[in-house]
Formats: structure tokens, sequence, C-alpha cells
């Protein structure tokens, strides 16, 4: 009798090992299946920012000539919502670097209007200003290299931004 209830003890021990083991197994793949989930979310999600609102800019035109060193004259308008948690902002691209225009964009969801003061094309020549989509991590990288006075040029837009419009100018 001692023996079966040992056997029995046992069994109970390697059924309950064997579902712990495939509890272990299972998780694994379900952990897998939802950052899999997680990324394809996240996807869909900077899609879905992309095409949210459409966005114009009014002023300066393609091909226009700016005179000063500082334009405080830019602005435009959209169409759609602005997703949360998204900031517009105005970099201006020389040949090879962005620079970080500031104080920010102003946005008037209201009458579906943006502005840019304060736009700076240090040097005559060709240059692109960019209306960029940023999500909150972006626009904390360029919040900091505003409070840092980092105003040097870098070669691509921060993870997470996204140029939604831009315009070339001449600055002369």
């Amino acid at each position: 009798m001692e023996m079966i209830t040992e056997v029995v003890a046992l069994v109970a021990s390697l059924a309950g090992l064997l579902t712990a083991i495939i509890s272990l197994v299972v998780g694994r793949r379900n952990k897998e299946a939802i950052t899999r989930q997680a990324v394809d979310i996240s996807a869909l999600q900077q899609a879905a920012a992309s095409v949210a609102a459409v966005f114009t800019i009014n002023t300066p035109r393609n091909g226009d000539n700016i005179e000063v060193p500082v334009y405080d004259e830019m602005w435009g308008t959209f169409k759609g919502t602005i997703p949360q948690g998204y900031r517009l902002w105005v970099l201006a691209k020389e040949s090879s670097n962005f620079f970080l225009m500031h104080p920010p964009t102003q946005v008037t969801n209201t009458m579906k209007r943006w502005n840019q003061t304060n736009v700076r094309l240090a040097t005559p020549g060709r240059w692109e200003l960019h209306v960029c989509i940023a999500d909150r991590d972006a626009s904390d990288w360029l919040e900091a290299r505003a409070r840092q006075n980092n105003w040097s040029g870098f070669p691509t837009l921060p993870a997470g931004a996204e140029t939604v419009e831009y315009v070339v100018v001449n600055r002369i």
C-alpha cells in the first residue's frame, strides 16, 4: 500500500512538473506574440499619425527668395486632427543638416492654422523648411536641445519625427 501511495505521489509530481513546463512554453510564446503585436500596434500608430492630418505651407512658397536672416512670416493650415501626444515642429535643412527653429511652432486647432516665427536661415543659399510631426519622444529630444542651447545641426530627424510638408526657399 505504501508503494502505491509513493507511485501516486510520483505521478502527481510528474504531472505537476509537466504542467509547469507546458505553462512556461505557452507563456514564452504568448510573450513573443504580445511583443510582436506591440510592434505592429506602434507601426499602425505611426502610420495613423502621418495621415491623421494634411498640412499646407501657405507662406513662404516653393522658390521664394528670403532676404532676411530671421524670417517671422511662416504659416500654414491643416485639415484633420493632430494626434494626441504629437506636436508640430519647423526644422530648416541646409545641404545635409537639420536645424531646430525655436520657439516651437504655434498651433491654433480651432482655426486649423499653425505659424512659426524666428526661422533662422544663417547663410545665403538653398534651404528646405520642413514642417514635422513628432511623437512625445522626438518632441522631448528637440526640447532638450533647445534647453541646452544646442543649435547645431543634426543629419537626420529624431526617431518618432517625420516631415509632413516642406518648401524650398533661397536665402539671399
